[in-house]
């Protein structure tokens, strides 16, 4: 479905606690002086970013002509599944994934497209093809964002009717890693405001809010005070707005390996929203509460594991320059670095698990032994966890 389309038819679319008092205090210090320097209202909308959402029944419809192939018509898009070697010697990791353009030499070679990389010759026998269901939100971005913007180098807000577009700061902001899957992805927000009016939840994602051509353009090819606006609000302003919305949600694809702890930008949103003490809500992939109870039932240690080892100075990011801005920002900015910031989000992730195995046990519909061992095993896990009114209720 072309976006025009889609725009004509909107109907279509313990020991935490413990050890973290310092550092929570040294994290709760900095929100103080945040809100009392911060303009109301949050920052202004600018050439780089708007700080309006998209409304939850756009997205929907967006994930729905995805699946179907309306949207992206034509796309095909394909998975390495070796690591391809560039005549200049850098290097795609298998994994990536590249847009196909044309089968050459009796269909034994494949020629595509890679982001960042360019074109490049593929032997049939080493890629896959890419499911729609597993389009992430960067092949989104990159295949129905870009594709419709690049060339005027427009937002893609500009592209929606006056409904499908938030009033500013109305709704969500939303932090998640692009390399999650974009119909799960959305998927989940509907589950998450199940009984609401999908057309009037909205909802803030950075590759429709934020002008993307801009944001994916070498430096050399911005204006200089584009390139300054674009340094400032992403490392500055950014979490003045991350506390002006009325949600602040992070989506996790699964709850032991969550993508964004792994990714340096959404450590800095999560930093964000914890120094304004507006913490986040916790988004499960669908279908995550189940080996959630698997794990609660079988081997309770992978979920303690899970929270007592995360490292999140080791999260990546795409630019060498951000990661070394983020790092830098949590140097100076939180007492202990990311000692301190590790054992904050920790303690966030102990809250966000165990309302999660509170709500396993509340929703379960096992009777007798099965659901006498779950609420066994939810309860032993709140003590484990120092929280006994939970593991009594």
């Amino acid at each position: 479905m072309a976006r025009a389309s889609l725009s004509r038819a909107s109907s279509t679319r313990a020991s935490l606690r413990r050890a973290s008092g310092a550092a929570i205090n040294a994290v709760a210090s900095v929100g103080n002086a945040l809100r009392r320097s911060s303009r109301r209202g949050g920052p202004p909308d600018n050439r780089i970013v708007r700080y309006r959402g998209v409304s939850l029944r756009f997205l929907d419809d967006l994930r729905r002509a995805i699946l179907d192939g309306s949207e992206g018509a034509g796309v095909k898009l394909l998975v390495l599944l070796v690591p391809h070697v560039m005549g200049d010697g850098r290097e795609i990791p298998a994994g990536n994934t590249v847009r196909l353009r044309r089968s050459i030499r009796g269909g034994a070679v494949l020629r595509c497209h890679a982001p960042y990389f360019g074109r490049v010759d593929i032997a049939r026998k080493d890629a896959r093809d890419k499911a729609r269901k597993e389009w992430t939100i960067e092949d989104v971005c990159e295949y129905v964002v870009l594709d419709q913007t690049r060339e005027n180098g427009d937002f893609y807000l500009d592209l929606l009717t006056k409904s499908e577009v938030g009033q500013r700061f109305q709704g969500a902001f939303v932090s998640q890693a692009r390399k999650s899957e974009f119909a799960p992805f959305v998927a989940s927000l509907v589950e998450y405001y199940n009984g609401r009016n999908l057309a009037k939840q909205f909802i803030w994602l950075d590759i429709f809010c934020a002008n993307q051509p801009k944001l994916t353009s070498r430096d050399a090819e911005l204006p200089q005070d584009v390139r300054e606006a674009r340094d400032y609000l992403l490392k500055n302003g950014l979490h003045d707005a991350i506390a002006a919305f009325d949600d602040r949600l992070i989506y996790f694809n699964t709850w032991d390996e969550p993508y964004p702890l792994q990714r340096a930008w959404c450590v800095w949103e999560i930093f964000g929203s914890a120094k304004s003490g507006r913490p986040m809500d916790l988004v499960f992939r669908p279908g995550e509460q189940a080996r959630f109870i698997e794990a609660l039932l079988t081997d309770s240690s992978k979920i303690s594991n899970a929270v007592m080892n995360i490292r999140l100075e080791k999260a990546e990011c795409f630019s060498p320059d951000d990661k070394r801005a983020i790092d830098e920002a949590v140097a100076d900015e939180i007492k202990g670095g990311y000692h301190a910031l590790n054992v904050r989000i920790s303690g966030l992730l102990n809250t966000w698990l165990m309302n999660f195995a509170r709500q396993a046990a509340a929703q379960s519909k096992w009777v007798d032994r099965s659901l006498a061992k779950l609420k066994f095993e939810v309860g032993r896990f709140m003590e484990t966890h120092n929280d006994l009114d939970g593991a009594l209720a």
